[in-house]
Formats: C-alpha cells, sequence, structure tokens
C-alpha cells in the first residue's frame, strides 16, 4: 500500500513540474507571438516610408524636368 502512495505522490509532483512548464512555455510562446507581431508591424512601415520616398523622389524628378525644360526655353 505504501508504494502505492508513493507511486501516486511521486505521479502528482510530476505533474506538477509539468504544468509548471507548461505556463512558462505558454509565456514564451506568447511573448514570441507579439514579438513577431511587432516585427511585421515594423517591416510594414518601413516598406511604406520606402515607397513614400520613392514617390516623393519621383515626384521631385518630374517637377526638376519641367522647370528645366522651362529653363531653356528662355
Amino acid at each position: 500500500m505504501n508504494n502505492t502512495n508513493d507511486q501516486i505522490k511521486n505521479c502528482k509532483q510530476e505533474k506538477k513540474k509539468l504544468e509548471e512548464q507548461l505556463l512558462i512555455l505558454e509565456g514564451v510562446n506568447e511573448l514570441f507571438r507579439k514579438a513577431r507581431m511587432n516585427y511585421i508591424s515594423l517591416e510594414m512601415a518601413v516598406a511604406n516610408q520606402l515607397e513614400d520616398i520613392k514617390a516623393k523622389m519621383f515626384s521631385l524628378d518630374k517637377e526638376i524636368e519641367i522647370l528645366e525644360t522651362m529653363e531653356d526655353k528662355k
């Protein structure tokens, strides 16, 4: 009988350790999920800035072209 009680006690202790590990890993997993979302947000923000800069450069190139044409006609 004592052996069975020891086995029950050991199983419960092992289960408790596993539950603690599970909670820790779930927390770590959530941190990685949030970090991934932040990374994606930053990546999108940088991509948008790149597109804005390219559009502004294109616009400035066109403006320069127009101004140079006007200057050449003088």
